[in-house]
């Protein structure tokens, strides 16, 4: 069966659910139209089944190698090594992660790469928000999906073989700059919402309404609570942190965010909020005798995430990532 919906001239429609109800969206922009496919994406049957290939209603090639290798990274690599406590979670729970494909060609410039990405990012978080808040009853539309398990990823794919390790575009440098600015914009518009959802309250009220505020207030006009929403993470094919050594692989922890493609990933802040909150009882110490267990979950995460990467080796992570990442491409596209 073709489990793809090809829109040839796509329009942006806010109210069309997608994440819960499929798990795949793959966007082709031209000077003049935006193609789309949305659908479900079966890692198994991709493997395994070149037909599903070749229907006329098929995305590229590329955009599926993409998704199925940021699902290998995903399962094979960061799920392996337990870098995140809840992807195992995530890959078993059906349609919990969205796969949100962007194709770019050759003469695609940064600037309107980079722009069509962001744009995608702001879709992606409101379809995300909606499959972790609406009604569970909504059978048709996929239902709720649990917020701690929900995560959406945007993959940039270049279209004609500009996908490799030595040529990711755009470059680690730019991608890094634009994921600050993305950022930093996204908490901007957290705070100017809260700004105005007080001053609403107060006029209204003569004072700020705490249940109002509890529950958020989504009538506020000309201003967008997104950034209160979600939260964004940034991966890279030549990931480095800074200090690591530009002169060889990198170092170990470069690992932690380098990715097949050049990708941003999307969860709910709800769940990086829990987290951060969230304290060890009694506050000893940990297995190292170190008194860090009363730090934030989020801060434990990344110490042992470190410990971690840096006890197998970068020579070795290497391996790993270049055997179940990128060794295993699909049949189909030979």
């Amino acid at each position: 069966a073709d489990l793809w919906r090809y829109q040839p001239s796509y329009n942006h429609d806010e109210d069309e659910i997608i994440h819960g109800r499929y798990n795949a969206v793959i966007t082709k922009t031209t000077d003049s139209t935006t193609s789309r496919w949305i659908g479900s994406f079966d890692p198994i049957i991709y493997k395994t089944n070149s037909r599903s290939l070749s229907s006329p209603s098929s995305p590229p090639i590329e955009a599926l190698q993409a998704i199925q290798a940021t699902h290998r990274w995903s399962d094979k690599f960061v799920c392996q090594l337990n870098l995140c406590p809840w992807a195992k979670s995530s890959l078993d729970e059906p349609n919990a992660i969205c796969y949100w494909a962007l194709l770019i060609d050759e003469e695609d410039d940064e600037e309107m790469i980079l722009d069509k990405m962001e744009e995608i990012v702001r879709e992606a978080g409101v379809q995300l928000t909606l499959a972790t808040t609406r009604g569970g009853d909504e059978e048709e539309d996929g239902g709720r999906i649990d917020p701690s398990v929900a995560i959406s990823f945007i993959v940039l794919v270049p279209m004609n073989g500009r996908a490799n390790g030595n040529d990711a575009l755009p470059d680690f440098g730019t991608f890094h700059e634009f994921f600050i600015d993305l950022e930093d914009r996204l908490l901007d518009e957290c705070d100017d919402y809260w700004d105005a959802l007080d001053a609403a309250d107060e006029d209204d009220n003569g004072e700020v309404d705490e249940d109002e505020e509890t529950k958020g207030n989504n009538n506020v006009p000309n201003v967008n609570s997104l950034g209160c929403d979600i939260t964004i993470a940034a991966f890279h094919p030549k990931w480095r942190f800074n200090g690591s050594n530009e002169q060889s692989d990198g170092d170990a922890i470069d690992y932690e965010k380098r990715t097949p493609y050049t990708t941003i990933s999307i969860v709910m802040s709800s769940v990086i909020e829990s987290l951060m909150k969230e304290r060890e009882d009694g506050g000893g110490n940990d297995e190292d005798g170190n008194a860090s267990s009363s730090a934030p979950a989020t801060e434990r995460i990344a110490d042992l995430n470190e410990k971690t990467l840096c006890s197998i080796g970068v020579e070795r992570l290497k391996e790993i990532f270049d055997e179940e990442v990128l060794g295993c491409p699909m049949k189909g596209e030979m």
